[in-house]
């Protein structure tokens, strides 16, 4: 696994966008969109109020907000999860104790996440169809788990 190199700790609390090419810890209180190109992870300490893009990221706080993963998205045992998980076919864990309320997008090709995909194309709750992309995704509707 790839070392972290950058970390938000207890004592923050922050508004905004972060973008990065590295990893990224959270155990803060962040409002705002994250965007990695290698991983986003949300310590048992992080909140986060916005939305997640990266590879691979892992939960273990809490997040109102949605996670678009290009490879997997891991719902740890503490985790907290309000919102739409976008990941491809078999990219979704969850460790007995994580919740998660929201959709599950499930693509049949891998997402390819960069810093400037912190905006998700269709996240939109009130339309009432299934929407469909490029990658012709499998979409569970309120999907509770815990």
């Amino acid at each position: 696994m790839k070392m972290i190199k950058g970390y938000l700790g207890r004592d923050f609390e922050m508004e905004g966008v972060i973008s990065s090419n590295e990893s990224i810890r959270i155990d803060c209180t962040l409002s705002g969109s994250v965007s990695s190109t290698h991983s986003v992870i949300v310590g048992l300490s992080g909140i986060v109020h916005g939305q997640i893009s990266a590879p691979v990221i892992k939960v273990d706080g809490l997040v109102e907000g949605d996670l678009k993963a290009g490879k997997r998205v891991e719902i740890l045992e503490n985790a907290r999860v309000t919102g739409n998980v976008i990941t491809p076919a078999g990219g979704l864990i969850m460790k007995i104790g994580g919740k998660f309320c929201g959709k599950l997008i499930v693509g049949t090709a891998p997402l390819k996440v960069d810093k400037k995909s912190a905006v998700l194309p269709f996240n939109n709750p009130r339309k009432k169809t299934n929407t469909t992309t490029q990658n012709n995704p499998t979409v569970l509707n309120n999907s509770k788990v815990g």
